[in-house]
Parts: structure tokens; C-alpha cells; sequence
């Protein structure tokens, strides 16, 4: 644990070198891209993986008037044997970090709290996701693993909830089951130290405890949120129909979708505002009223996850 927190923006800047799958051969990581890529070798379904980062610079007033985000992620999935069941999603991340509750030493509790969001900001934030017609941007909670909370009663009590709320998803098809295999080995990936949380669950007290209590339900580690999202059924099992909002068709040879092109279609939209598409841009500005002026309508980094099956 380092002796002061970093800031916001310090812990996002370092998240993003450590995914870029190009930055990442700097750091000692316990799983590194390299890993996952021999992993995937070995199996026989044709599955590749790559991740890319891009970097945006904007005024840094625009975040807090306009774009309300730190980070983007999209989420390819193309299946070059069935290419009808290929999907992009797109998501924006407003990071928040855990306070201390004190600060020398440098100690965290689960009455520790994070950082409060202003009811303006708030409402801006969810006037954004009116405009786009779709719930696409989530809080990015950072926070210490519960290895590092000193009063072990504390860390129990914690984990106890977590498992709480997981019982009721142990042996559910594929993702159960790796959940139960995780909670037996004490998988970090558990103990996270990044969760993702609706925005329409938040509050000027929200606590480590609170986090917990809802694990799963309402806050999400971070890579099981990713992992959560290939695992999403198709209803009645239309390939063209998800339980996901924000969920685009695609296809390989057409893998980006294509803002302005016959109706507005709001996962369209989200998606095209993630990846920077300036037409969208444009319009979204429009609509909220704001002068285009010089700056960009994008989040600070957008990292895409390429997910292909059958691929060359």
C-alpha cells in the first residue's frame, strides 16, 4: 500500500498502462497478456483475444460539464463461424476512490467512505444517459483488496457478505461455476480492488461496508464485469435479441457500428460517443445546448477488448 492515496486520475493512468497489453511487459503482473495468449493456444475453438488503449486529450473542464467520464471500454465479440451472433457493447466509467479513514499511517476501514459526487454532477451524469436514451455509464470504485484491512474481524465480516450475495449464483451454468472454484482457491479477483456500480446507486456516505453488502447485485468486480458479459443469454434464443441494452449487432466485416445511418438508435449512439465518433459528438452537443467550441466530447482513454472466434 502506498504511503499517500493517489488521485483518480494517477490509479486510471496506471489501470490503463497495466490492460495495454504493450505497456503491460513493464509490470510484474501475477496473469500477464502473454499468459492469457499461450492459454488460449492451447484450446481448440479458434478464441483470440487483444486489447487496445487509445488516449484523447480534451479541456479537463469538459469532463465535469459534458462527458462525466474517465474511461471507455468497448467490447467486441466477432464469430467468424456464426457471424450472426457477433455483438459490440460500449460502457463509460466515472472513477471514485476510497478515503482513508486515517491518514498517518495510512489505514482503511470498512466504515471508510468514498469520495462523495455532487448532486449536480449527479444529475448531470444521468441527464447525459437521458439524452443518449440508454443506461451506459457506471461508476469505477477503487479501493484497497481486503488483504491489506488491518483488523482481520472486519475483513471477515466483509468477505461473509460477499458470499452472502454469491450464493445464490454458485453452479449457475458456466460463470457459477467458476465463481465456486474462485471463492475455494481465495481468487483475488474476489477480493477486488476495482468495482463497477450503477450510477442510480450512490449516495454522499457510500462505504467500503455498503460495497460489499451489495457485491454482485448492484457493485461488480471489475474483471468479472467483463467476464460477465459473454455469458448474457439471447432471448428466446433470437441471435439479434439481448437482455443487454447498450448490445449492437456487428458483424465481420462490418465490426464498427455506424452512427447516422437511418434511424438513431441509442446503443448506436452510446457506442459511437465511447469511441470518439465525431458526428456524434456533434449531435450530442447539440442536443444538451453547449457550444462546440475546441474541445472534444470523448473520455480521457478508451480501451477496446477484441474478442474473435475463427479469426486468422
Amino acid at each position: 500500500m502506498h504511503k499517500k492515496p493517489h488521485t483518480e486520475t494517477t490509479i486510471t493512468q496506471n489501470l490503463c498502462s497495466l490492460l495495454d497489453q504493450e505497456e503491460q511487459s513493464n509490470a510484474a503482473l501475477h496473469y500477464s497478456f502473454l499468459d492469457l495468449q499461450k492459454d488460449l493456444s492451447e484450446y481448440a475453438g479458434g478464441l483470440k483475444v487483444s486489447f487496445s488503449l487509445e488516449t484523447h486529450e480534451y479541456n479537463s473542464a469538459v469532463e465535469n460539464r459534458i462527458t462525466q467520464s474517465d474511461m471507455g471500454i468497448i467490447i467486441n465479440y466477432l464469430n467468424y463461424y456464426e457471424p450472426d451472433i457477433s455483438w459490440s457493447e460500449s460502457w463509460l466509467f466515472q472513477a471514485k476512490s476510497l478515503k482513508p479513514s486515517k491518514y498517518n499511517p495510512l489505514e482503511y476501514t470498512e466504515s471508510s467512505t468514498f469520495d462523495s459526487i455532487s448532486q449536480k454532477q449527479l444529475l448531470r451524469i444521468k441527464n447525459l444517459v437521458k439524452i443518449i436514451n440508454i443506461d451506459f455509464i457506471k461508476f469505477m470504485e477503487y479501493c484497497p483488496r481486503l488483504n491489506l484491512l488491518k483488523n482481520k474481524w472486519e475483513r471477515n465480516k466483509l468477505i461473509s457478505y460477499r458470499d452472502l450475495n454469491l450464493a445464490e449464483n454458485i453452479f449457475d451454468y458456466a460463470l457459477g461455476i467458476e465463481l465456486h472454484d474462485c471463492i475455494l482457491k481465495a481468487d483475488p479477483s474476489l477480493e477486488p480492488g476495482i468495482f463497477i456500480s450503477s450510477i442510480y446507486e450512490t449516495s454522499k456516505t457510500k462505504s467500503y461496508l455498503d460495497v460489499y453488502k451489495k457485491f454482485w447485485t448492484k457493485s461488480h468486480p471489475f474483471s468479472w464485469f467483463i467476464l460477465s458479459r459473454l455469458t448474457i443469454p439471447r432471448i428466446q434464443k433470437d441471435y439479434h435479441q439481448y437482455l443487454v441494452e447498450n448490445r449492437v449487432r456487428i458483424t465481420p466485416e462490418n465490426p464498427i457500428p455506424q452512427f447516422g445511418s437511418g434511424k438513431l438508435e441509442p446503443a448506436i449512439f452510446a457506442h459511437s460517443i465511447v469511441r470518439c465518433d465525431r458526428e456524434a459528438t456533434n449531435y450530442l452537443l447539440r442536443e444538451i445546448d453547449k457550444p462546440t467550441g475546441d474541445f472534444q466530447l470523448y473520455p480521457a482513454r478508451t480501451l477496446s477488448i477484441d474478442i474473435s472466434v475463427g479469426g486468422d
